[in-house]
């Protein structure tokens, strides 16, 4: 964050064998897809948006409150296919918004988050998988202290430790670290 009250998030694309645009509050981000791509993002009525150059200018599309953001990808080859793309908030104890696809040849998702300075009490992240409705489960480890051990219909499943970070393709889960249980589809394009 470049002062107190500011925000500021950083955009990850891993998307290997996929064209992808992003498109935040109307400004296209400069994510391309086919790589593995990050960038920070910050407020756009931060100080520091009044002096950078006009080429920086795409990195300064957040606002405090309600965000918007439209995610469109194509896949353009089979090789190792996957596509992950999140927006972390500094402060945040999961990534604002996640999408993760590996089954879709295309796809569009909408969605709309909110960004505060510090992360609100009922804070749920905004989350996408072409895994279908309520068949995938989105857990974040903030740390590489928590061990976590999924169970699905009473079968354990594959013990996860020391890996910090999203598991967006995990069949269920059960953490006391973070978990959300509502999973959307992404929509076919």
């Amino acid at each position: 964050m470049n002062g107190e009250g500011d925000i500021g998030a950083t955009l990850s694309c891993f998307s290997y064998g996929y064209k992808v645009k992003v498109v935040i509050n109307g400004v296209q981000a400069k994510v391309k897809g086919g790589r593995s791509e990050t960038m920070r993002l910050f407020n756009q009525d931060s100080e520091l948006a009044k002096q950078v150059p006009p080429e920086m200018k795409s990195l300064f599309i957040l606002k405090p409150g309600e965000n918007q953001i439209a995610v469109e990808f194509t896949r353009e080859n089979t090789n190792n296919p996957g596509l992950t793309l999140s927006l972390e908030a500094e402060g945040y104890p999961a990534p604002a918004f996640l999408l993760f696809s590996k089954n879709q040849a295309s796809g569009k998702a909408e969605g709309k988050f909110g960004l505060a300075p510090k992360a609100p009490e009922n804070f749920r992240p905004v989350y996408f998988s072409d895994e279908g409705e309520n068949k995938g489960a989105f857990v974040y480890l903030s740390s590489t202290e928590v061990t976590l051990t999924p169970v699905l219909h009473g079968q354990e499943q594959m013990t996860l430790a020391g890996m910090p970070g999203a598991i967006p393709n995990l069949p269920s889960a059960f953490a006391e670290a973070w978990f959300l249980l509502n999973s959307r589809k992404t929509g076919a394009g």
